[in-house]
């Protein structure tokens, strides 16, 4: 797990106890009582998500029995049939980012604040590299236009480190400057801020959208284009961070492709540890029911 990740989930946790155990002991009953209890606040993925962090905080803390409890409990809302209405809906994202859209970003982007050119070295590093906003610290550029990305999701087991290659020694040239640039921003946490600019920026842009992009539409975008390139499914996954080819559905629909991504490829290593099994479910689904020239 990245330190930056495993910082976040601690204080996701600490936020946990105080907010959902005012005046009540920090034990594994009442943790799992209060967890369960707000299930019905959440999306299912956030959900989850609280709970990884809240079983690291106490596998940290050295209560390994407590981190087993709450690792296998179940969201009572979505484990239960009965409660399937009760199921907080998940706001919509922009799973594709069209050209048009794309463009006008860009152009406010580069004639915008100071602080813009973080978000743009941001985007079209997601653009071309398609990584998760939290591998993009620790992104590694190495000899050959290699590029080492750290998963940020190995600990759920659903990820994997790949080494991708970019074929154009320029592009690869902009998006190691563009990384320099970002990880030398004067936040605290670039990432945090850069998101929070893009939320701003295209809110600004426009107003009248409800689904807005994000640093994650550009992942999906690279998703659409490779299920529309002569890839292999175990590639498309090596590429996208997915120890399972089963992920490669969640990402981009081939309708929506819009550029070759011809310049990126993936070491075999990181293929090898690709698995072509459905990828390890979370505890609460375990239920039985019946490329382009780079812009400078």
């Amino acid at each position: 797990m990245l330190y930056s990740t495993e910082e976040a989930y601690k204080k996701l946790a600490k936020n946990f106890y105080e907010t959902r155990m005012i005046g009540k002991p920090i034990t594994k009953k009442n943790i799992i009582m209060a967890l369960k209890a707000c299930a019905k606040d959440y999306v299912p993925s956030y959900w989850r998500k609280l709970r990884n962090a809240i079983e690291l905080d106490q596998r940290l803390k050295g209560f390994s029995e407590t981190a087993d409890k709450v690792k296998v409990t179940l969201n009572p809302i979505t484990s239960d049939p009965t409660k399937k209405a009760q199921i907080k809906p998940k706001r919509n994202k922009l799973k594709a980012v069209k050209a048009s859209d794309e463009a006008k970003l860009i152009e406010r982007l580069m004639s915008g604040s100071s602080g813009d050119k973080y978000v743009y070295a941001t985007v079209m590093i997601v653009k071309y590299l398609g990584c998760r906003p939290a591998e993009i610290n620790d992104l590694e550029f190495l000899p050959g236009n290699k590029i080492l990305v750290n998963s940020a999701k190995k600990r759920a087991d659903r990820g994997i480190d790949r080494t991708l290659t970019i074929s154009d020694r320029k592009t690869f040239e902009a998006l190691q400057k563009y990384h320099h640039l970002l990880i030398n921003a004067p936040y605290a946490k670039p990432i945090t801020y850069v998101q929070k600019r893009l939320a701003k920026v295209t809110k600004e842009i426009w107003p009248q959208r409800k689904c807005l992009p994000t640093l994650y539409s550009w992942r999906h975008q690279l998703g659409c284009d490779l299920k529309k390139s002569d890839k292999s499914r175990i590639e498309i996954a090596a590429i996208m961070g997915h120890l399972s080819v089963e992920s490669v559905n969640q990402y981009g629909r081939p309708k929506h492709a819009r550029i070759s991504r011809g310049y990126l490829s993936v070491s075999k290593h990181s293929m090898k540890l690709v698995k072509v099994t459905k990828p390890t479910l979370p505890p609460s689904k375990k239920v039985k029911n019946k490329g382009p020239a780079l812009q400078r």
